[in-house]
Formats: C-alpha cells, sequence, structure tokens
C-alpha cells in the first residue's frame, strides 16, 4: 500500500470522523430540545392537575355550603308550618271557645233588629 493510499484511507476516517461528531451533536442538540419539552409539558401537567385539585376542593366547599343553606333552609321551613299550624288551632280555639267579636256584633245586630221590630210605628 502507498502512502498516497494510506493517506487517502486516513482522510476518509477523519472526515467519516467529523461527520459522525457533527451528527452527534445534531442528536445531542434534539436530544436537550425533547428533554426541555419534556420537562416543559410535566410543569404544564402538574400545573392542570393542581388546578384541577383546586377546583375539585372548591366545588366541594361550595357544595357542602349549598347543603349547609339547604338544610338552614328546611329546617326554617319546618318552624314556619309549626307556626301556621300553631296560628290556625289558636284562631280554631278562639271561634271554638269564646266568640270572636264579629260573632258578638252579629248577636248584638239581631237583638237590636228584634227590639226595633217590636216597636210601634211612628207616624
Amino acid at each position: 500500500m502507498s502512502f498516497e493510499e494510506m493517506q487517502s484511507i486516513l482522510q476518509g476516517i477523519l472526515f467519516s470522523q467529523q461527520q459522525f461528531q457533527s451528527e452527534m451533536a445534531e442528536t445531542k442538540a434534539a436530544a436537550d430540545r425533547a428533554i426541555q419539552i419534556a420537562e416543559s409539558n410535566g410543569r404544564a401537567i402538574q400545573a392542570m392537575l393542581d388546578q384541577a385539585a383546586t377546583d375539585r376542593l372548591l366545588q366541594e366547599e361550595r357544595t357542602q355550603q349549598h347543603e349547609e343553606r339547604t338544610r338552614q333552609h328546611e329546617e326554617r321551613m319546618l318552624r314556619l308550618e309549626a307556626m301556621s299550624e300553631g296560628l290556625i288551632n289558636l284562631s280554631t280555639s278562639i271561634d271554638e271557645d269564646r266568640p270572636t267579636i264579629l260573632r258578638l256584633l252579629n248577636s248584638n245586630n239581631n237583638k237590636l233588629d228584634i227590639l226595633l221590630d217590636r216597636l210601634p210605628p211612628q207616624a
């Protein structure tokens, strides 16, 4: 093998090595970009998960508040029903036990009509 042939082979090897190093640098740069994108995606996903957890806690709190307001509303409705029944019972017992003012007035009006009917007609 001649010196020129060896020199040509070495130049080919050197060129191949330079191409390989260039491709390795490009591959490393692409891998670094892929790692950065993956890390960025991971942070974005974590932020979305954190937001979802926060939203879920807020929704649970709102649900509890709504349930508490509903319970209070139901209690108030029960108290109103009890008060209404009490008022109805009270008015019924007043009508049954004692004459109401209207009944007394009607009774007096009837008595007055009877008395007026008994008076002799005036000329």
